[in-house]
């Protein structure tokens, strides 16, 4: 979705570094009954690497992986 970054990406992945990312949504409401009308937004964004070990430094079938969320909302 973000593209090739110039290049960047490709040799990035061919050195076995791979970089990722995912961002969901939700959005619920209530506009009809109930104790209370509205609508709620709740967010997640996620940033990821995951380094093939085997492909850096010829540790082989070894990967190391790290992420991280962000959430927000109501």
């Amino acid at each position: 979705m973000t593209g090739d970054w110039n290049g960047l990406r490709t040799k990035l992945g061919n050195r076995g570094v791979h970089i990722f990312s995912s961002y969901a949504t939700d959005l619920v409401g209530n506009p009809y009954g109930g104790q209370s009308r509205g609508f709620a937004y709740a967010g997640s964004l996620g940033l990821g690497v995951r380094l093939d070990l085997g492909t850096l430094w010829s540790i082989k079938g070894l990967r190391f992986l790290a992420t991280t969320t962000a959430r927000n909302g109501t």
